[in-house]
């Protein structure tokens, strides 16, 4: 329904302290672990993945989701193939860590900014035309290493991860609002021209409400396919210039919860009586689907050509 997806992590691993011991004759892995219900795809499926070093400098807090580092694909750091397990273990060459080391051990007083300048991390690249993407718990992963003389383990926590999301095959819906968490798509609303011709009486509720499309995400779903589940939709004024961070990071003006029936509502009262008694200039809200830690949520919801019953609409309970 939403097209072909490709996805692409980036992970860079924090400069641990010489009070720990590292040398080359340490070992070092990558453990992931996953929350077995955020699957998009083929539940069925394995995922395989290969592990390159990354060889551009990058940040995790200027990444947006059309950037693409460049890779050294020469040489294959670690790879694995992923079937629904709580926790992976990734052997990692040693040929990633002989620069880290270095820095590690460096007396430099700098030794901090060197190894920001100079050691990018690597990436998780799938491979193949894999069904499935999974979404690795960057709380719970780490990289750790163990001293073959002794079986001592370090911990080395992951101190920038990132991730690229490409789309295409985009299916064209006729007849529906299309949002997802990535800021693809959003809809602006200003409901100052539904309150014209109002009758001054007391509004006791206010109510903006959209309707899923449940039952066409349902039947465009193959079998053992899946679909992460979002839970709330966001409207948001954007009053700054700095929209793309007002739309990520803005706290939400109303926000609606799922019901069974897909049904999302949001409580504008305030809003509304402010519109007909107060003095609210015109103001501008943007619809968008809560973005959620870079979690892949699409959806699709009825728009002004549905039925009276499921069309979007302003409904308000008065006293007659």
């Amino acid at each position: 329904l939403f097209g072909k997806y490709e996805s692409t992590a980036y992970y860079r691993p924090t400069l641990i302290s010489t009070v720990d011991t590292l040398s080359l004759s340490s070992i070092f892995k990558l453990q992931l672990t996953f929350n077995e219900e955020l699957v998009y795809g083929d539940t069925t499926e394995s995922v395989d993945v290969s592990i390159y070093q990354i060889t551009e400098k990058w940040r995790d807090n200027t990444f947006k989701y059309e950037d693409e580092l460049a890779l050294d694909q020469s040489e294959l750091i670690g790879q694995f193939s992923y079937f629904n397990e709580d926790t992976i273990d990734v052997d990692l060459s040693d040929s990633l860590f002989a620069d880290y080391i270095r820095f590690y051990e460096s007396p430099d007083s700098l030794r901090d900014s060197l190894y920001n300048a100079d050691f990018f991390g690597f990436a998780l690249v799938p491979q193949g035309a894999s069904t499935k993407i999974i979404y690795p718990d960057m709380e719970n992963s780490k990289i750790y290493s163990i001293e073959e003389s002794t079986g001592d383990t370090i911990n080395i926590g992951l101190e920038n991860y990132a991730f690229n999301l490409k789309r295409s095959n985009n299916s064209n819906i006729p007849d529906r609002l299309y949002l997802n968490g990535s800021l693809e798509s959003f809809y602006s609303l200003s409901f100052k021209d539904l309150t014209v011709g109002i009758e001054e009486k007391n509004i006791l509720k206010a109510e903006f409400v959209i309707y899923e499309d449940t039952l066409q995400l349902q039947n465009t779903l193959s079998a053992n396919h899946t679909r992460p589940t979002f839970s709330y939709l966001d409207l948001k004024s954007t009053g700054s210039s700095q929209f793309d961070y007002d739309m990520q990071f803005g706290a939400a003006d109303f926000i609606a919860s799922r019901s069974t029936s897909g049904l999302f509502s949001f409580n504008i009262t305030d809003h509304i009586n402010n519109y007909i008694y107060g003095s609210l200039d015109d103001t501008e809200y943007q619809l968008n689907l809560n973005p959620n830690g870079g979690i892949i949520f699409s959806s699709i919801f009825f728009d002004s050509s549905a039925t009276n019953a499921l069309r979007p609409k302003l409904i308000l309970t008065t006293v007659e």
